[in-house]
């Protein structure tokens, strides 16, 4: 396996592990607004990938976000390497982890995704809201993530890094108390 030593090594790795060879610089351009010709120099090294670029795959694969900038996985925040790109030296420590976890993953686009569409809204109406629903979702999601970060915690990280949990987000979460149920009524949305 190779290291990851640079942010360009960990850019192009990210990018091989996440997206098709034959179609590669066309997914990227259609996920980012960015030109397909621009995402190729930046991974064959004919240009350093730009701010947006790194902004752009952070949000598309944010779980490898802090990993993709530091070169350092933060398992207990739900930051992960690629396992194509294990860095032996974290690995030797014991440090590494490239296996995603379910609900850190979700949350993380659950939250970008929330704040584009409050953004927009805002540039729409002013208003910049969101309904009880929308709220309801992000809480469920960051409390399962919250009861993900202390199953992490109670456990080993050689545990978390294993096949332990093969298979589907549901195998995952057998173990674990389903929050959603469990959302309290939220302010300005209760009912009189």
């Amino acid at each position: 396996m190779s290291s990851s030593k640079t942010l360009f090594d960990r850019f192009q790795a990210l990018i091989s592990a996440k997206t098709h060879e034959a179609r590669r610089f066309k997914e990227l351009e259609e996920v980012s607004g960015i030109a397909a010709v621009s995402w190729r120099k930046a991974f064959t090294k004919g240009q350093r990938p730009t701010a947006e670029m790194i902004e752009s795959v952070s949000k598309v694969w944010p779980e490898h976000a802090f990993w993709l900038v530091t070169g350092t996985p933060d398992p207990v925040a739900g930051h992960v390497g690629i396992a194509t790109n294990k860095d032996e030296t974290l690995d030797y420590l014991g440090l590494w982890v490239d296996k995603a976890s379910p609900y850190s993953s979700r949350f993380f686009r659950e939250v970008i995704s929330t704040r584009e569409v409050i953004d927009q809204r805002r540039n729409d109406k002013g208003d910049g809201g969101i309904s009880s629903a929308e709220r309801i979702a992000l809480i469920g999601t960051e409390e399962m993530r919250f009861k993900e970060i202390e199953h992490y915690i109670s456990s080993s990280r050689q545990a978390w890094n294993t096949e332990e949990y093969p298979g589907s987000e549901e195998n995952y979460l057998d173990g674990l108390p389903d929050f959603r149920q469990k959302v309290g009524k939220i302010d300005g949305d209760q009912k009189k």
